[in-house]
């Protein structure tokens, strides 16, 4: 029976018929993808920050509509 430990979990090591054809990193290549990467994240938090403060303002501008159709409701209470 194999047991777990006999077996290299982080796949750092090559399959020796594989070990050939390993080239260096580039610091290019990883230069790119850093800056890929930093660039999604950059308009995942632009949308994020964008979308978040456009839906706050709609519920501002209902809650505020509400207020004017029924000015005795529970919400004018809550800011006196």
């Amino acid at each position: 029976m194999v047991s777990v430990n006999d077996h290299d979990q982080t796949g750092d090591t090559p399959v020796d018929e594989l070990a050939d054809f390993i080239d260096p990193a580039d610091g290019e290549l990883t230069g790119r993808v850093q800056r890929s990467i930093n660039r999604r994240l950059l308009v995942a938090d632009s949308l994020d920050l964008g979308l978040g403060g456009m839906l706050a303002a709609a519920w501002h501008y209902l809650l505020s509509v509400l207020e004017a159709i029924n000015p005795d409701s529970s919400h004018t209470e809550d800011r006196k």
